[in-house]
Order: structure tokens, then C-alpha cells, then sequence
């Protein structure tokens, strides 16, 4: 009987993970910056939040609510006042937030979930870390 190695283990989830990517779906992409920051003492840090569209145009991800979930667990919304799809000469593919960390040193996970017509169409999370 074969034994089956943590190497070959990962490299079968890695390629299982790329067959069943649809090429034909968007990713989403969130990038926090900085990733890492040193804490001033009882200050702030000011933290740049991306999410970018990445791959095709698609309906399903046209002008989607974007819901941001914070550190602290809070949430806040954003949504686009955009023609329809068959009208659109471009849309917005980026949304950029920059928020004033609190610089307790630990990691902080911040997440962002796109919303189409009440249902979530995808989401990724970032993680950035002070020291």
C-alpha cells in the first residue's frame, strides 16, 4: 500500500483547488497595506483596505453591495448607483477604505463580502498584523 506524504497530500489539494477554479468567474481580491506596522504609543495607524475584481465582466458581479467586516466585528456597507449591464460603458472593479487601526500590537483579520440582491456572490479576508 502507497503512503501517502504531506508533500503529494498538498500538491493533490493544490491542483484539486485550481480544476475546480471557473475561468469564466471573477476573483475577488482583498490587499491590506501596511501588512505589518509598529504600534505608536496610545496612537493610530492608518491602514489602506483594497478589494479589486479581478477576471471578467460579469453580471453577477456587477455593481455588488460591498460589506466590510472589521476587526472589531463591526460591518458597514457600500452600494453603487450604476446603469444596467447591457448600458454600462465601464463600472467600478475597485473599492478602497482607509481606516484608522488601533495600535494594540496582535493580528487583525479584516474581511470584505460582495452582496448581490440580498445573497453573498463571494468574499476574502486580509490579515495585518502590529507589532
Amino acid at each position: 500500500m502507497a503512503r501517502l506524504t504531506c508533500v503529494t497530500a498538498l500538491g493533490l489539494l493544490f491542483a484539486g483547488a485550481v480544476w475546480a477554479a471557473d475561468p469564466e468567474e471573477p476573483d475577488v481580491r482583498l490587499r491590506v497595506a501596511p501588512r505589518t506596522s509598529l504600534a505608536p504609543p496610545g496612537g493610530v495607524i492608518p491602514i489602506l483596505v483594497t478589494v479589486e475584481i479581478v477576471g471578467p465582466e460579469t453580471e453577477k458581479y456587477y455593481c455588488p453591495e460591498v460589506v466590510w467586516v472589521w476587526p472589531n466585528g463591526t460591518r458597514s456597507s457600500e452600494e453603487s448607483d450604476c446603469e444596467p449591464f447591457e448600458q454600462r460603458s465601464d463600472y467600478p472593479r475597485r473599492f478602497t477604505r482607509r481606516i484608522a487601526a488601533h495600535a494594540f500590537p496582535r493580528d487583525y483579520v479584516v474581511c470584505v463580502v460582495l452582496r448581490k440582491s440580498g445573497e453573498s456572490i463571494d468574499s476574502s479576508c486580509a490579515r495585518y498584523s502590529v507589532h
